[in-house]
């Protein structure tokens, strides 16, 4: 049965009164096209999955197991998933945790016991786009998919599942859109091969956003709302090794014209075989395990009209290869061009006093934004400890910025990129509830040399008050040595917060947490929240708060932009 981690979470409940059972052990194996995860059992038992956004978790729940502290757990390196814990509930049930590196579809079976083995439940965990080919036309897969869709948990014994292809389909109904599209990319395909499979998926959403307080600066808007569509196409062919795919981004805001904007999110060529992975195009990638700040992560350039908590990227144009070993993964990429930062305009909120002008922009390099970045980065999983070392060299994608007067006499902010060298890692350690976060690089060539950290843990308490919930609770620490000459707020602070996850069939989550100024008084709050309706919708929710901020803070000139936000997005 396949269910999408991209879009929705689908649960699977099945229930069985039966005896306690025990998981013997736990087996990882990865295969070009994707992982898979065996749970080896003495007997059938009862499982739940459920799926968390930010940061990407696939959930186990087992029932009444007898595992307590002796679950061995195998190594992760070299797959997507970056971390595996578990934990015993108060009820006897089991909670298996995979902390995924990126959002993955999963597919489960439950396998009965053969002459070599006994019972498993085995899940293939492949990449997003990677989904069954047989799910687009057989009537199976549209039952399937009819039953996945239902909103209420399904419950059944495991051990009495009916064949897919028993499932009563309906009569007949008018194509979905993504059929339709289906029919003009088949035709589109011609050539492609019988093995060559195809989806199309995305997102369109409406997103308001009202501030709280007037705005500080002539020009600037008020509330407002925005529109936004992200659509994929992803195909892949010769059984998987080969992909390609395609994610183009565009938004329409109603207050600020320089928030309207079209991007090239992925354009990107993937052939993988099982020791190396080559990647051509325009793609995104995603390092560091920090909650508050993502330190280390610089392929990409931050899309801040989005979203000034830098988890929106412009797409990078690269080449990147990977040689996947058991003694860990060595990426080198070409980055080819740059891509400069987005900026609000006059009349957008979450602007400094004085406006910059991306048309002053300047580099330090002849080759301006055409000039070629490198790095390379070693990834590998030691015992509990998942690490990652890097070093990037060329034009970075921070900017400083200096005063300048237009030929209007206007006063404006002039980006400046250097080109710079930058030594990186990441390091988490999984032991049993806890997570231990660290992240630290130095970089020379933008200005003098300087070192940057941020470091803490996250510890989760399992089966909240004897519920489905669980709680999270976070804690990190900031530190610059540049301290107030620091052109970011994080340079001796302390971030405290909490995540709160209901394990619904909804998938509901609240983030919220706090930053403070160490040396100062200033503060930020934030908190998110998120919760899916039906199977294809989904609505989140956004407060962020600056509080007495600091004149020196670098949030100072964004004092007043306290803001409310909604976003209802509609899944295809």
């Amino acid at each position: 049965m396949h269910r999408s981690l991209v879009v929705v979470a689908l649960f699977l409940v099945p229930t069985l009164n039966c005896s306690a059972a025990d998981i013997e052990g736990v087996r990882m194996w990865q295969s070009a096209a994707e992982t898979s995860v065996v749970f080896d059992l003495s007997e059938p038992l009862s499982y739940r999955l459920s799926t968390l956004e930010n940061p990407n978790r696939l959930v186990v729940d087992f029932a009444q197991t007898e595992a307590s502290g002796k679950l061995a757990l195998p190594a992760v390196s070299g797959t997507p998933v970056a971390g595996l814990r578990y934990a015993l509930r108060a009820n006897g049930d089991l909670r298996v945790v995979l902390d995924l590196t990126e959002k993955l579809s999963t597919h489960d079976l439950l396998l009965p016991a053969l002459e070599k083995y006994g019972d498993r439940l085995l899940l293939k965990l492949t990449p997003r786009h990677r989904l069954d080919r047989a799910l687009p036309s057989s009537p199976a897969a549209q039952a399937r998919n009819q039953l996945a869709s239902s909103q209420e948990t399904v419950d059944r014994p495991i051990v009495d599942l009916k064949p897919v292809d028993s499932f009563h389909v309906a009569g007949p109904r008018r194509p979905t859109l993504i059929e339709k599209a289906g029919s003009l990319v088949d035709r589109l395909m011609g050539s492609a091969g019988d093995d060559a499979s195809w989806v199309v998926s995305g997102f369109y959403s409406a997103e308001a956003r009202a501030f709280i307080h007037d705005a500080q600066y002539p020009r600037q808007h008020e509330a407002n709302a925005s529109f936004a569509i992200q659509p994929e196409f992803y195909l892949e062919w010769d059984n998987g090794s080969q992909s390609f795919l395609v994610v183009p981004f565009a938004r329409w805001d109603q207050g600020d014209p320089r928030r309207t904007h079209v991007d090239l999110r992925e354009f990107s060529y993937i052939n993988s075989a099982t020791n190396w992975e080559l990647r051509a195009g325009v793609r995104k990638v995603f390092w560091g395990v920090a909650e508050s700040n993502h330190l280390v992560d610089i392929i990409n350039q931050f899309d801040v009209v989005e979203n000034i908590d830098n988890e929106d990227k412009l797409g990078q144009p690269m080449i990147n290869v990977a040689y996947i070993q058991d003694w860990g993964t060595i990426d080198v990429f070409a980055l080819i061009g740059f891509r400069e930062r987005t900026f609000p305009g006059v009349k957008g909120r979450l602007r400094p006093a004085v406006r910059i002008d991306p048309s002053s922009t300047t580099y330090d390099s002849a080759a301006e934004n055409s000039h070629v970045d490198w790095a390379v980065r070693y990834a590998h999983s030691i015992g509990i400890f998942d690490v990652g070392l890097y070093h990037f060299w060329g034009t970075s994608r921070e900017p400083r910025f200096f005063p300048k007067l237009t030929s209007s006499r206007e006063l404006v902010l002039a980006p400046h990129y250097d080109i710079i060298n930058q030594t990186g890692t990441d390091v988490q350690a999984t032991a049993g509830n806890w997570l231990f976060k660290f992240e630290g690089l130095r970089r020379s060539g933008q200005g003098e040399s300087f070192i940057a950290t941020v470091g803490g843990f996250e510890y989760t308490f399992v089966g909240l008050g004897e519920t489905a919930m669980d709680l999270g609770v976070l804690s990190e620490y900031h530190f610059d040595n540049r301290g107030k000459d620091a052109r970011t707020p994080f340079n001796n602070d302390l971030f405290g917060g909490a995540r709160l996850a209901f394990n619904d069939v909804q998938d509901t989550a609240v983030l919220a947490g706090m930053a403070a100024d160490i040396d100062g008084r200033s503060k930020f709050f934030n908190v998110e929240a998120s919760r899916r309706i039906g199977a294809n919708w989904k609505l989140e929710a956004e407060m962020r708060v600056f509080w007495d901020v600091a004149t020196s803070d670098p949030f100072y000139g964004i004092r007043r932009d306290d803001y409310v936000q909604i976003e209802l997005a509609r899944y295809f």
